[in-house]
């Protein structure tokens, strides 16, 4: 027989049949209808079965919501990936073509004419553009010089140089010269074989009224009036030069010089035709070994 003292177990722990439930039956009561408590043992096992299910379902859904959003979303940006790398593929294209245009468009301006100096190929001042095929360069004003020489009739002679007040040299879009008008700083007048004293004066007297009369007219002019290339490298000038109030015509070739971007010639000047006639032999003839000789020389360099 059980020894009932020995083991604290109530009706409940017994089957039907009167055998002990095993210890595998008592977490899950038998859905027996007996009695009132193991009727409720089943309803709450029943109760959290089946609230565990659902929660595994609604678990199970929410990962496949989440799965499928996740994969909504990838596929989203799998598509949009394609046109965002368009969209950047064709911006470089066109920065590209922008800056294949400017270089273009560079090389076009510096290309070289065959023959006379390009004005647009050396380094320089900027041409300014006047109409569809002209452009016009400012000489170089520092750089570009006049050295100028007169001579007594009988002895000495004198060197001295002359500044550029402005200038400008206009060309074809090919390169070749068509014009241009120069002006010279009559105040700029400097002796150079003479020194203290002596080239002071000298100075002074050719800037008074007996020369040049500099205070009243501070610019002579150069207006090119036409233009002939005589080869690809030399220009035949005709223009009107402008000297103390007076125009005259006057006819000169300009040639490349050693210089890029520069032109020289060499003038002879009467000077009596612009009313400069002091001591000239000409207009004295008792003047002897003062008279002073009526033609005087520039030598021009044009740096532009």
């Amino acid at each position: 027989m059980f020894d009932v003292g020995s083991h604290d177990m109530d009706l409940n722990d017994w089957k039907e049949d009167g055998r002990p439930k095993q210890m595998g039956d008592q977490g899950k009561p038998l859905n027996d209808g007996v009695s009132a408590d193991s009727q409720q043992d089943v309803d709450f096992w029943d109760r959290n079965r089946n609230n565990t299910v659902e929660n595994e379902v609604k678990v199970a859904a929410e990962m496949v919501e989440i799965q499928e959003a996740v994969e909504g979303q990838e596929a989203v940006e799998h598509s949009e990936m394609p046109s965002e790398k368009s969209e950047k593929k064709a911006k470089r294209k066109k920065d590209k073509a922008k800056k294949k245009k400017n270089k273009a468009q560079t090389v076009q301006t510096d290309k070289k004419p065959s023959g006379a100096k390009n004005t647009s190929s050396l380094k320089g001042k900027k041409g300014k553009k006047i109409s569809k095929k002209m452009i016009a360069h400012p000489i170089d004003t520092e750089s570009s010089s006049i050295q100028w020489t007169g001579k007594k009739m009988i002895g000495a002679s004198h060197q001295g140089v002359l500044s550029f007040k402005s200038g400008e040299l206009v060309f074809s879009k090919e390169g070749k010269l068509k014009g241009g008008s120069l002006a010279v700083d009559m105040s700029s007048l400097r002796v150079l074989d003479l020194t203290d004293n002596r080239r002071n004066k000298l100075e002074e007297h050719l800037k008074s009224g007996d020369f040049f009369s500099v205070k009243e007219y501070p610019l002579a002019t150069l207006l090119m009036k036409q233009v002939t290339e005589i080869n690809n490298k030399s220009y035949e000038i005709q223009a009107d030069m402008t000297i103390k109030g007076t125009t005259k015509p006057i006819v000169f070739v300009l040639i490349p010089a050693i210089a890029q971007r520069s032109f020289q010639t060499a003038l002879t000047i009467d000077r009596t035709a612009y009313g400069v006639s002091f001591a000239a032999e000409s207009f004295s003839d008792y003047l002897g070994d003062k008279a002073i000789d009526k033609f005087f020389s520039l030598n021009v360099t044009l740096i532009y």
